[in-house]
């Protein structure tokens, strides 16, 4: 038997060993938060983002939230939250949102609808 080295995990699959660093991102990305637009409006920027939704285990499939952050011009918040740092205000939270295979899905529509959102609150402020 091989001990894997300190601070690695082993995997075991297909009879051989695989190691991996405790660190390591999910492969699947479900966990990381992810920026799907970026608008810029005056001193500050408009965020589309969205993170893992925290779903029971009963509940198979990925589930997402999306929301639409008003930040600081150049910041990447680390997490949907007012408290997260340079995040100015939380303008709209979709929750729970399932992924699915196609454009029609929950998590999709949600982007796009919260992108229009975006340039239209951009739109607005560069009016006045």
């Amino acid at each position: 038997m091989t001990l894997a080295p300190k601070g690695a995990l082993a995997d075991q699959r297909d009879g051989a060993r695989h190691l991996h660093s405790e660190r390591q991102t999910p492969r699947n990305g479900d966990d990381m938060s992810e920026i799907h637009a970026r608008i810029e409006s005056g001193s500050h920027d408009i965020l589309v983002m969205s993170s893992a939704a925290q779903m029971p285990t009963s509940c198979k499939g990925r589930y997402r939230r999306v929301a639409l952050l008003r930040v600081a011009r150049g910041v990447i918040p680390a997490m949907i939250s007012a408290r997260a740092w340079g995040v100015i205000e939380v303008l709209g939270v979709a929750e729970k949102l399932n992924v699915g295979s196609t454009d029609r899905c929950a998590f999709r529509r949600a982007v796009l609808q919260s992108t229009a959102q975006a340039h239209d609150l951009a739109e607005e402020e560069a009016s006045l």
